[in-house]
């Protein structure tokens, strides 16, 4: 189910490992920001995952 990144980007998974950022912004610093901030948030979920999976 897409979850919210904040008030105007949303995370959407798609088939397989692919995910799909959409966001909206007044001007293209702010719209970058929220892209960097979003692969950001996917990367520390990944390196959380990797580590729960070698605690088990």
């Amino acid at each position: 189910a897409p979850r919210l990144l904040g008030p105007t980007a949303a995370l959407t998974p798609l088939a397989g490992p692919a995910v799909l950022v959409t966001a909206v912004a007044p001007d293209a610093r702010l719209l970058r920001a929220i892209l960097d901030d979003a692969l950001r948030e996917l990367l520390d979920g990944l390196k959380e995952g990797a580590e729960s999976d070698r605690v088990r």
